[in-house]
């Protein structure tokens, strides 16, 4: 038992292999796949790894620490550990030597404080989900929305899925729509009081 959480009911494990299937069914009828193998899917593989990673470690390091907001708490302190990284990133491809160039004027600024503020939001409905359901809900969550964006993908643009492709992707739909999180164990119970 992982962060709390009983093992999954067999509904919840096949649902989860059905999801993993219809991956797979997916990349093998997609023509980058087909082309270049399964150097196509080195970045997805790796994006794949982190973000099990994260879901799981942000869940159980965000569970250990006592925020007054539990939620806000958790925005606040995940975005103020970002500022390393983006920084170290800024410098490293180049962009602070640019910021010079940048002309902020009252368009821009209102453009800038739009997107600040969305960002923010995604970032507390992120943490406000996380804190009602298990990490592999909210993995497989965020999944789901990935495979839907993929197939919105198929009405916008003409690069796009192959039928066998989109019904891979029905296929993970699906599976996850099966998919029950794991209770939590008796000595892990929340106290709703």
């Amino acid at each position: 038992a992982f962060l709390g959480r009983m093992f999954p009911a067999p509904r919840s494990l096949i649902a989860l292999v059905g999801v993993s299937i219809g991956a797979v069914g997916y990349v093998l009828c997609d023509s980058e796949f087909k082309m270049r193998g399964a150097a196509a899917y080195g970045w997805v593989s790796a994006y794949l790894v982190v973000i099990i990673f994260e879901m799981t470690y942000a869940k159980h390091t965000i569970s250990s620490i006592r925020f007054e907001s539990p939620v806000w708490g958790s925005v606040l302190y995940t975005n103020a550990l970002a500022i390393g990284p983006m920084g170290a990133l800024a410098v490293a491809s180049g962009e602070l030597s640019r910021t010079a160039e940048v002309r902020l004027d009252a368009r821009t600024a209102q453009v800038l404080l739009a997107c600040c503020i969305l960002g923010i939001g995604m970032n507390w409905s992120g943490w406000n989900c996380r804190d009602q359901i298990s990490a592999a809900s909210y993995t497989l969550l965020g999944v789901a929305c990935k495979f839907i964006s993929v197939l919105l993908n198929v009405l916008i643009w003409d690069k796009h899925a192959t039928p066998a492709g989109i019904a891979w992707l029905s296929v993970c739909l699906l599976c996850s729509s099966l998919y029950r999180q794991a209770p939590l164990r008796a000595d892990h119970k929340r106290d709703d009081s």
